[in-house]
């Protein structure tokens, strides 16, 4: 017996990878736990409810606590404290230190980018996001 939230659609999901003769490693290789690190234990209140990951209380420039966290086995970082010093400091020890496959970053500041040029950094500014964003919206808009 299976118990636990939602426990159909996970039922369903392990039926469905069996039904097509996937190897576990399917699964497996699809699952994300969405750990969540602050130092800020308070600021684990501003989560959505909807939050299904975990959270760590500990400094992420801290390495022991990166690696009780499990860095050595990630295949996704996104990185997005407030200060874009700190997250270019985490980005380049996720990349070139732990090797994680794929290291996405904040930057407010656009001129930070050059800064993982060359790297397996992806860099996100929430700027261009919000401009894209609007550029898409009234495009919708002067084709009705």
């Amino acid at each position: 017996m299976l118990y636990c939230p939602e426990s159909y659609e996970l039922i369903n999901l392990i039926k469905l990878a069996m039904d097509y003769d996937l190897p576990y490693t399917a699964l497996r290789d699809q699952i994300y736990t969405h750990p969540t690190m602050d130092a800020d234990k308070g600021s684990f209140d501003r989560l959505s409810d909807v939050f299904s990951g975990y959270t760590i209380t500990a400094d992420a420039t801290d390495v022991n606590a990166l690696e009780d966290a499990g860095i050595d086995n990630v295949r996704t970082v996104v990185i997005t404290t407030g200060n874009d010093n700190v997250n270019l400091f985490l980005a380049h020890v996720c990349d070139r230190i732990y090797h994680v496959p794929h290291v996405y970053v904040r930057f407010d500041d656009p001129d930070k980018g050059v800064l993982v040029k060359g790297y397996n950094i992806i860099p996100i500014y929430p700027f261009q996001l919000t401009h894209d964003k609007f550029l898409a919206l009234r495009n919708q808009e002067d084709k009705k």
